[in-house]
């Protein structure tokens, strides 16, 4: 049996659950953060750190899913890589 590195379809459903968290982490509350702390929610200093550090969060959030992606699609071609080496 091929290890997980050298198995094709085994990098293949790697890339799909991390597409699947990319997703979770995607839909996740971090992204309504700063319209829920906006001015209709308070005024003042308080608001404004808050507001400071969901967008904070948010980016950090949106990272996070890009970089999961780009795990994905190494994955991807590194299952691609495999398949095409075998076919040699």
């Amino acid at each position: 049996m091929a290890s997980p590195s050298t198995d094709p379809e085994a990098l293949r459903a790697r890339a799909r659950a991390l597409r699947s968290l990319a997703g979770q982490v995607d839909q996740s509350v971090l992204g309504e953060l700063v319209a829920a702390g906006g001015d209709d929610t308070w005024r003042g200093p308080t608001a404004f750190a808050f507001q400071t550090d969901a967008r904070r969060a948010n980016r950090g959030r949106e990272d996070a899913v890009a970089s999961l992606h780009r795990a994905a699609r190494l994955l991807e071609a590194m299952a691609a890589e495999l398949d095409r080496t075998r076919l040699r």
